[in-house]
């Protein structure tokens, strides 16, 4: 079976609104919420180190609560120091 058989094709409209969710290396680096995930990712991008994206559909009555509570889950690293994107380039764990 090729593996394309087993990849779901996505849609952005299917993850608005969404929480979504930004790692790098198995590490969530940020927490946020969108309406529009293409174009939010492309302007995290711009400022953010990333190699994985994952939506959570969300109801938007519920965006706030949701992303807040992820927030108080996980430690992200782009939002306690706006530092660590350049110390994460010199320690030469970022190839991008």
């Amino acid at each position: 079976m090729p593996y394309r058989d087993g990849l779901l094709e996505f849609h952005e409209s299917a993850c608005a609104p969404c929480t979504s969710f930004l790692m790098s290396r198995g590490v969530v680096v940020y927490v946020g919420q969108t309406h529009n995930l293409a174009q939010r990712v492309g302007d995290h991008r711009q400022d953010k180190l990333f190699d994985r994206v994952f939506p959570l559909p969300t109801p938007r009555h519920r965006l706030d609560r949701v992303e807040r509570r992820f927030l108080e889950v996980f430690k992200r690293k782009y939002d306690f120091d706006p530092r660590w994107k350049d110390e994460y380039q010199r320690s030469g764990a970022w190839s991008g």
